[in-house]
């Protein structure tokens, strides 16, 4: 009986210690205790979800008809083709009648190697479809989700991009090319010199990024740290410790992994540099605005709270 006194006063001191130190601790190691004669019962509490919150058809609905018009605002409004501020050509008259101008804006346009289409499927369509498919297996509510996530992202991605396009309207490094300015550089003969007046912020740079780090949010909601990730409470003692369903060096790895798609973003945005496009800091804000669109959107539909589970020990006498 004394035996068994100490073996259940260790086994306390050993949750104590987990808890106090904080630090975490996988499954795995918890049922290490089995071979200290100690069972441990985990009942699963209702989990607080975000399909709680979804009380009905009518609310749900109401969400992805704001996220819908999010997305037709945002399209509409690059539709529409509004010219940008009107800056002066980047050039200055000498006293001898020549002129000269800026350098940085007389790139050449050597094509582009992630045109617009393609940037469409690689930056939207394509993870769109594949995390729905990924949540076809979860029910409704999961595809709910990922059509609010990608529409409302996307739309307020392209409405702003578009919103301080206009407002700066900063000159592209092949402005002089695209614009063709006149023999006074006074105005562009171009024709339509709309677009070479779009440099900052990178639409290219924003979009991948925003549709990107939403699918790589998603794959590690799923499928590393956060998906392993739960609070262990002791009924008896009330102590709360952090533990992992599966082994944690493992999630780490696929936590890493999830965020591959970063890396595609990070080449779409590296490519409007490379092909003259667009100067570093156009695509390094680009690259922020969606990217921060991206956690927005993403922490309002889905929660990174740990799920929590509560278990007790009995000892064998």
């Amino acid at each position: 009986m004394a035996s068994s006194t100490s073996m259940s006063s260790s086994l306390d001191q050993d949750l104590t210690h987990r808890h106090t130190t904080d630090n975490p601790t996988s499954l795995e190691s918890a049922g290490t205790m089995d071979e200290e004669e100690a069972e441990i019962n985990y009942v699963s509490q209702n989990r607080v979800d975000d399909h709680d919150s979804e009380s009905s058809k009518a609310q749900r609905s109401a969400e992805l008809f704001f996220s819908i018009s999010t997305l037709v605002f945002g399209l509409g409004l690059e539709a529409m083709q509004i010219k940008p501020i009107q800056r002066p050509i980047p050039a200055q008259q000498l006293q001898n009648g020549e002129f000269f101008f800026n350098l940085t804006n007389n790139e050449l346009y050597n094509g582009q190697t992630v045109p617009d289409l393609q940037l469409i499927l690689i930056a939207a369509l394509l993870p769109l479809f594949i995390q729905l498919w990924m949540a076809s297996k979860t029910g409704v509510f999961e595809r709910h989700k990922v059509l609010c996530v990608y529409f409302s992202g996307v739309g307020i991605t392209i409405t702003l991009t578009n919103f301080v396009k206009l407002y700066a309207g900063y000159f592209r490094p092949i402005f002089l090319q695209g614009c063709d300015p006149d023999e006074n550089y006074e105005k562009c003969t171009s024709g339509d010199d709309r677009q070479m007046r779009l440099s900052f912020p990178s639409g290219h740079a924003s979009l991948s990024f925003c549709g990107l780090c939403i699918f790589s949010f998603y794959l590690e909601h799923r499928h590393g740290m956060s998906a392993s990730r739960m609070l262990l409470l002791n009924k008896e003692s009330g102590e709360l410790m952090m533990a992992y369903k599966q082994n944690s060096r493992y999630m780490r790895i696929m936590s890493i992994m999830c965020y591959f798609p970063v890396v595609i973003a990070i080449f779409i945005a590296a490519s409007r540099v490379h092909d003259n496009m667009h100067f570093p800091a156009d695509v390094v804000g680009g690259s922020l605005l969606g990217g921060s669109v991206a956690a927005l959107v993403h922490q309002t539909w889905y929660s990174n709270l740990p799920t929590i589970e509560t278990f007790t020990h009995e000892m064998s006498y």
